[in-house]
């Protein structure tokens, strides 16, 4: 009786381990719970004089977090470094634009948590040798 009852262990244990049962899970539960693919309707605080709302489009695949940054009469920029790590997103946009006969170099690294239909974070915006930080969030667009 007793080595039936071992036998039955054992058997369920290796059963278990053959079908993967997950230990654990909830970070891979939390991982394929936010899927940022899609289009953004990004602003900022405080808002620039332009008044612009940059359009954000992100495409997640696996584990690889890709997209682009538009703003108005500009060509999109391609998401650098960019990661997604439960609900954390960050990643960095780098320009390069002409003003007059000087280029100016403008590097932004953006931050932020990502909750249902909104992320909303920081950026930390480097143009022509100066620093800033502000707020920034942005609103899915339903397509």
């Amino acid at each position: 009786m007793k080595l039936q009852r071992s036998l039955r262990l054992i058997t369920a244990a290796l059963t278990l381990a053959t079908i993967g049962l997950p230990a654990g899970n909830g970070a891979a539960a939390e991982k394929s719970a936010i899927n940022p693919t899609g289009t953004w309707k990004v602003t900022y605080t405080p808002k620039p004089q332009s008044g612009f709302e940059p359009t954000l489009k992100l495409k997640l695949e696996g584990d690889k977090l890709t997209g682009t940054l538009s703003r108005p009469r500009a060509k999109a920029m391609t998401l650098e470094e960019a990661k997604l790590k439960g609900s954390e997103i960050s990643f960095t946009t780098h320009m390069v634009p002409t003003l007059g006969d000087q280029t100016v170099t403008s590097n932004s690294k953006y931050q932020g948590t990502i909750s249902g239909d909104t992320i909303k974070g920081k950026v930390e915006d480097e143009w022509m040798g100066h620093t800033r930080t502000r707020e920034w969030q942005a609103k899915r667009v339903k397509e």
